[in-house]
């Protein structure tokens, strides 16, 4: 399935539908690379030259060449990946996820080739873009990239720091293959560190999460290095064999070379010597094409021992040389140990023995620094141990602090908490006792309320009687009254000036019989 790019004289609707396209296809690749690198490079280089023939943007452009060299990483092909991500640096139209993406890639896949000084500044570019621009997968590579490089220099337990650290950032995010992958470096880990059972654990969890490819033919010739010394030779080399396969299948040159050795030295195990050479010459072979200077001198002294064990001094010696100068030129003490060694008892056979005693003073002293590294790793490792029951003991005593005033800060909540309820019992009582003024003081004005009302009908009432008492002087025929200044009323006309009363008339029976005697 091939990519299709707008040319980018072509609108915003197309170049909008080109931009998903495109997102599409790098989602797919990176699916695919896991179970099937080399189908999914092979899309990858469809899509890059689609990319081209539609005149893509640069930027899309070197998304999908870093696509590719992601695919070829996965691939165990670091030293071709590593041309497509320098190749993207100098792009200047990248937003600043995808640069923390190449300059993380491209220190990986410098670290996959034993170039650590060179890996280091484009490390450090990538934790600061990442930093400023979170993102969890990328920070787990990156976790996983500074681990690799602290295993490298020993730092064993930084290391197993940084794998566990981004484990825990991409758990749930559905990345199996880089679970697999961290398992499989702590399993390295721990095998250095002399944990076999630990390192198989890891190893069997690693396998069950990988989904394939370059990932899966580590981890199975891992499990074989475990069993080596105790395990089925032939298990062994069922497993060697089938990492073989898959690293010739998916074009992996650095994995072929190192399946290689361990299938030489496998054979040297069990006596085949010519066998033996003839896959360490294939591993130096494909080591020379990569320019992996650590690879090519661990194929070198392999060499130069196997010519050693059959006799062959003098290409044994060769061997050796060119082994030692791979070494001077790294940090390899271990490998440079075991090659002077080798040389120093092939120069004694050759009649060399100026050379043979300078080779076994520089193998004694190789040795030495190994014990002393072992001495500063241990010394190191006790520190961290004392460093961190430090911090234990001052994190207990912090809680025991923490406790004390706590327990001092409940005594006297508990105090204040007595006070505040006292308190508000009394403001309680203190409401009570105001309620009960008011209800109090509101009968109070309701009775003098009613009181007054009553005063006023009262004095209404003895107004009424002063009006009415006394004796009246009346007229004994017609009933008219007399004022008090001489004057007479008629009674209806008194009354009603000194009274609320008025008059309405009537007829009473017996005047009815006296003046109606006949009826009206």
């Amino acid at each position: 399935m091939g990519l299709v790019l707008a040319p980018s004289a072509r609108g915003q609707e197309t170049r909008g539908f080109a931009e998903a396209d495109l997102r599409t296809q790098l989602r797919q690749c990176d699916e695919l690379s896991v179970a099937d690198p080399v189908q999914a490079l092979a899309r990858a280089e469809q899509a890059i030259a689609a990319a081209d023939a539609a005149l893509a943007s640069p930027a899309q452009r070197a998304r999908l060449r870093l696509c590719r060299g992601e695919m070829l990483m996965r691939g165990g092909r670091a030293d071709e990946a590593l041309l497509d991500f320098e190749a993207i640096g100098s792009v200047s139209e990248l937003d600043d996820l995808t640069r923390a993406r190449v300059s993380l890639r491209l220190g990986g896949a410098l670290v996959m080739q034993a170039r650590i000084d060179e890996a280091r500044p484009h490390l450090a570019t990538a934790a600061a873009l990442i930093a400023a621009n979170p993102d969890p997968e990328l920070e787990a590579l990156l976790l996983g990239v500074q681990g690799v490089v602290l295993q490298t220099e020993c730092k064993f337990d930084a290391a197993l720091a940084k794998y566990f650290a981004a484990r825990e950032k991409v758990a749930g995010i559905g990345k199996d293959h880089l679970e697999a992958q961290w398992l499989y470096n702590i399993a390295t880990l721990q095998m250095a560190t002399g944990d076999r059972n630990g390192a198989k654990q890891s190893l069997a969890s690693a396998r069950n999460a990988s989904r394939g490819g370059h990932q899966l033919a580590m981890i199975l010739g891992t499990q074989s290095d475990l069993l080596g010394g105790e395990g089925d030779p032939t298990e062994r080399r069922r497993l060697l064999d089938e990492g073989l396969r898959i690293e010739t299948e998916i074009g992996s040159r650095s994995g072929q070379a190192l399946f290689h050795r361990r299938l030489g030295s496998l054979d040297v195990e069990s006596g085949r010597m010519a066998a033996a050479i003839e896959h360490f010459e294939t591993s130096l072979t494909l080591t020379r094409a990569i320019g992996n200077d650590e690879s090519i001198a661990s194929s070198l002294k392999s060499l130069a021992d196997a010519h050693m064990s059959v006799g062959a001094i003098d290409r044994a010696i060769e061997y050796g040389n060119e082994a030692l100068v791979r070494c001077e030129q790294l940090h390899m003490p271990v490998v440079e140990q075991q090659v002077t060694s080798t040389l120093s008892e092939a120069c004694a056979k050759a009649g060399q023995f100026e050379r043979a005693l300078e080779l076994h003073r520089r193998s004694s002293a190789a040795a030495m620094l190994i014990v002393n590294e072992g001495r500063v790793r241990e010394v190191e490792r006790m520190r961290t141990e004392f460093e961190a029951q430090l911090v234990e003991r001052q994190h207990e005593a912090a809680l025991s602090k923490e406790t004390l005033l706590r327990n001092s800060a409940l005594a006297a909540a508990a105090g204040a908490l007595v006070v505040l309820a006292f308190v508000m019992r009394m403001l309680r009582q203190k409401a009570a006792l105001m309620r009960e003024l008011v209800r109090q003081n509101d009968e109070i004005r309701a009775a003098q309320h009613q009181m007054s009302r009553l005063g006023e009908q009262l004095g209404v009432a003895i107004e009424d009687v002063r009006r009415l008492s006394g004796l009246l002087p009346i007229c004994m025929h017609c009933k008219s009254i007399r004022e008090s200044d001489g004057s007479w009323q008629r009674l209806e006309e008194y009354v009603t000036t000194h009274s609320e009363a008025s008059f309405t008339h009537g007829i009473c029976p017996n005047c009815m019989h006296d003046h109606f005697p006949d009826g009206v």
